[in-house]
């Protein structure tokens, strides 16, 4: 392997990606919260730049698919492993019980079914334009959205999520279910030259717009909700024809 393979400009892109999401949890364990988000954003960037200038410039490398993979680990699954972390246990502190046991470290599983869901994207082999499970930045924006209003308290969120095990027990199953799921989901290679193949996106876009208006942070969340939700019923249960 040659060192410009390493030092190449998408992996610049991916280190990047790597370090923010180790910024990011450094601001969740010394609650600088305000810059997590900034973090994930400049993740969600990176991750789509590194694979997309690869691709133009007609540089894929092994290694840089491996270090891809390595740094979403990282940013999109340790890191809303330990907003899990934050927002269920706030004061991230490891209380001797049974309660306390779920609340350390049921979060973390998000992250071991993240890196269970980027390496069975790296081995798939279907030809397809669409995303089988939920895809990890996906994922992290819609606990993102879920974080920031905590943050803010809003619908009293705060509250609401303080060590409330049963919630994060029934949020840790959906959420890593939705990882590893053969479920089909759209990808930005389902997009269409028909505006009728673009519905799907269309809606989302609608959706997720008029939930950040009257919701706020939580219509992020919102939005992804409705990407899954529609995927499942378009591309799975075939009871849209959109």
């Amino acid at each position: 392997m040659r060192k410009r393979d390493l030092h190449s400009l998408p992996n610049l892109f991916t280190a990047v990606n790597l370090m923010s999401g180790g910024v990011a949890i450094f601001g969740l364990i010394t609650k600088i919260d305000f810059i997590v988000p900034i973090c994930i954003l400049v993740s969600l960037v990176c991750d789509f730049f590194d694979g997309f200038i690869a691709r133009k410039m007609n540089i894929q490398s092994s290694i840089g698919k491996e270090l891809d993979s390595l740094a979403d680990v990282i940013s999109f699954g340790l890191v809303p492993s330990f907003i899990l972390l934050r927002m269920f246990n706030p004061t991230m502190e490891f209380k001797s019980s049974f309660t306390g046991l779920l609340l350390f470290t049921l979060p973390f599983t998000i992250a071991v079914y993240s890196a269970f869901r980027l390496a069975k994207f790296n081995l798939e082999t279907r030809d397809s334009e669409y995303f089988y499970g939920l895809n990890t930045p996906s994922n992290t924006l819609m606990i993102l959205g879920v974080y920031l209003s905590w943050l803010s308290n809003d619908f009293n969120l705060i509250d609401f999520l303080d060590q409330n095990w049963i919630l994060l027990i029934a949020t840790v199953i959906l959420i890593n279910y939705l990882l590893i799921s053969n479920t089909p989901m759209f990808s930005n290679k389902s997009f269409k030259k028909q505006f009728k193949g673009n519905l799907p996106f269309i809606v989302v876009g609608i959706i997720g717009l008029v939930s950040i208006i009257f919701f706020k942070y939580i219509g992020l969340s919102l939005t992804i909700l409705t990407y899954v939700l529609l995927s499942i019923l378009v591309l799975r249960l075939k009871w849209l024809k959109l």
